[in-house]
């Protein structure tokens, strides 16, 4: 499914993406500075990021022209987020093994549809630099309204907190911070 369509397909069915443009999305820009700062309130010193299942590849755009961060590389696997990498001029990886050494691999709504989690995991874990940060966003499911709300893409996991801890501690990862609302979700559990 994911190689056949999915990846092939994005556009067509992931509603949050600018279908017709070759940039991002105002809305998933406003996101991704949301999600920027409260990174930033952790971990400020940001000098290189894979933005990994950049989507529309806001926060790759976000992070290049807003915080002047210039080595921003793109990982996904769609063609149409190649195309937006290539329309602004950005780095564009489908493989993460190719991308480069950072300092923050970013991923906002994305780790939830890999096939192997741990496999893909470790491959991200590789990436990041000596005191460099990992950052996950995954769907918060609060209450069957949130559930009934979400695009209907296919979710080969749902995280929970003590999923992601547990991740860390497998990969000896340092987990700095959780926070269980997003920026548009206002639902705590």
């Amino acid at each position: 499914y994911y190689k056949e369509f999915y990846w092939s397909n994005r556009g067509s069915h992931d509603v949050s993406q600018n279908v017709s443009s070759h940039v991002p999305s105002l809305h998933n820009i406003d996101l991704s500075r949301e999600r920027i700062e409260w990174i930033r309130s952790y971990f400020a010193e940001i000098s290189s990021v894979i933005d990994f299942g950049a989507g529309d590849c806001a926060a790759a755009y976000t992070f290049s022209t807003e915080y002047g961060i210039k080595n921003v590389s793109i990982f996904e696997k769609s063609v149409r987020s190649a195309e937006i990498a290539k329309t602004m001029g950005m780095n564009y990886y489908d493989q993460v093994d190719n991308a480069p050494m950072v300092d923050l691999v970013f991923s906002a709504h994305s780790i939830e549809h890999v096939s192997d989690l741990k496999s893909s995991f470790q491959l991200i874990v590789s990436k990041v630099k000596d005191g460099g940060c990992i950052f996950f966003e995954t769907p918060n499911i609060a209450d069957l309204e949130t559930f009934k709300a979400m695009p209907h893409t296919p979710h080969t996991y749902m995280l929970s907190i003590d999923s992601i801890k547990q991740l860390a501690s497998a990969f000896a990862c340092e987990l700095i911070a959780t926070d269980t609302t997003g920026p548009k979700w206002q639902r705590a559990y």
